[in-house]
């Protein structure tokens, strides 16, 4: 899904599920605006009037919300595995 509004650089990877939203129609003429050579995960939703820089990679399913600088890498913690809890015994 791309926002009509969205403006991709050259050599860009843009994998299965990814999103360029802005949420709203009332940002007439405005969406995300993405730099030259940015490689998308799988998953990724970039959300909101926002500017990623060039020669940046995204790793699988990040949601992002705020500019990004170039020449860096963005990726989401790892899960987190959690033991069930015990039922109690009344």
């Amino acid at each position: 899904m791309i926002h009509r509004y969205a403006t991709i650089g050259h050599n860009c990877v843009i994998r299965q599920n990814v999103t360029f939203g802005v949420g709203t129609d009332w940002t007439e003429g405005r969406g995300p605006v993405i730099g030259n050579s940015v490689r998308f995960g799988v998953g990724t939703v970039v959300m909101g009037n926002v500017t990623i820089g060039n020669n940046v990679t995204i790793g699988p399913n990040c949601v992002i919300s705020a500019d990004v600088p170039s020449d860096c890498t963005l990726f989401v913690p790892p899960p987190r595995v959690l033991p069930k809890a015990k039922p109690d015994n009344c």
